[in-house]
């Protein structure tokens, strides 16, 4: 469950490939030079949310810096650490054939997005290819137009809680879109061409990012992550 000391997750660090980094764990010299954080834990296998300074001025300076910085994210994260360690909680792996699984079995998802302080939730009619979602909506709703301003969202289907990046593709009848009506109508035969020809129509394309489940294993809680 642990990835570092501050609470970054490296497996979603952009320096994971670009640099071959194995994160600050198991490695002894940092590629970006010394680490305040990590040379403070010595070569203890803790991590800052176990610290009874937690959050530290080293740990919040890092976190709220202006170039490297993610605005406490880590720092949230870590405390997360910390109250799953405390509750017993350990983690499991969850695979990409399994959220792929769910979401070819269920005919819709509930798509949740966000923008200026507002999040609304719905029910969609989807059909994906691996770990990828689409679905048709009108350009001038509210889900559409919170994606333009935050393209960040989360689907739940068959109890996997999902995160991924949106994408607006264009209307469904656009010549580089023909692909979504043949998969749609294989899905959805009963709606397939009821909306898709209509003008204001947008297909969604979301990027899954991110899955969890929680799930009991011999009556002992785990969190199921996956990461893609």
């Amino acid at each position: 469950m642990v990835e570092s000391r501050c609470g970054i997750l490296c497996s979603e660090c952009k320096y994971k490939e670009e640099m071959g980094c194995k994160g600050c764990l198991h490695i002894d010299n940092p590629f970006w030079g010394e680490c305040d954080v990590k040379s403070c834990w010595g070569d203890s296998h803790g991590h800052c949310g176990q610290c009874r300074n937690f959050p530290c001025d080293t740990l919040s300076d890092m976190s709220y810096a202006e170039e490297e910085g993610d605005n406490g994210k880590r720092i949230a994260q870590a405390r997360r650490w910390a109250h799953y360690e405390s509750h017993g909680i350990e983690s499991c792996a969850l695979t990409a054939d399994e959220v792929v699984s769910a979401l070819e079995k269920e005919k819709t998802i509930i798509l949740a997005t966000c923008a200026d302080k507002r999040v609304t939730t719905r029910p969609m009619s989807h059909f994906n290819d691996g770990l990828t979602v689409y679905f048709q909506t009108g350009e001038f709703y509210l889900k559409t137009q919170q994606i333009k301003t935050n393209p960040n969202v989360a689907i739940s289907v068959g109890g996997y809680e999902l995160e991924g990046q949106a994408e607006i593709l264009g209307h469904p009848m656009d010549e580089a879109n023909q692909f979504f009506i043949q998969k749609y109508k294989e899905k959805h035969p009963n709606y397939a061409g009821r909306w898709s020809s209509k003008p204001n129509q947008v297909i969604i394309k979301i990027n899954i990012t991110s899955a969890r489940q929680w799930r009991y294993i011999d009556d002992k809680p785990f969190i199921a992550l996956g990461r893609y």
